[in-house]
């Protein structure tokens, strides 16, 4: 499994479980540059652990990281025929039915390809009070825009 150097210690316990469950592996630590030209340039082979940001829209990240016309292009992702024809599907739904529709169907196929394979999410937390002004939950949160962002005096 492609890991980048100082990640040692997550790659490690990744590597642990899926001892645990019958699926040995070795790792493969990378530094930061081969690492970086992998996931972003030129693919890998098996497995690569990698993070990535999350959003208050679900939709947004799928159709971002991984539709039919992705925003930034993880090098080794496979976008199967049919995850590309539900991601155009998914570009033509404006209404929150719709949006939720096709955030289902977009993570079921991902899950049936075994392409992707969420481990963990780190919660966060926001203060959201009148005094706090921020644009978190209006805009992307892997690249929100924080120096919108101030409390006034409370």
């Amino acid at each position: 499994m492609l890991a980048a150097a100082g990640s040692s210690d997550l790659a490690e316990a990744v590597k642990r479980y899926l001892d645990d469950v019958g699926m040995e592996i070795e790792l493969d630590m990378a530094d930061q540059g081969r690492f970086q030209t992998a996931a972003w340039r030129e693919g890998w082979d098996g497995l690569c652990l990698f993070s990535s940001g999350s959003d208050p829209d679900p939709l947004m990240v799928i159709l971002v990281m991984f539709g039919p016309h992705p925003m930034n292009l993880v090098a080794g992702f496979y976008r199967s025929p049919e995850l590309l024809s539900e991601g155009e599907e998914a570009l033509q739904q404006f209404d929150l039915a719709g949006k939720k529709l096709y955030a289902k169907k977009l993570v079921r196929q991902i899950a049936d390809e075994v392409a992707l394979v969420p481990l963990y999410e780190m919660s966060m937390g926001y203060i959201i009070k009148p005094y706090v002004h921020t644009t978190y939950g209006r805009e992307m949160s892997v690249a929100r825009r924080t120096y919108n962002e101030w409390m006034d005096p409370h």
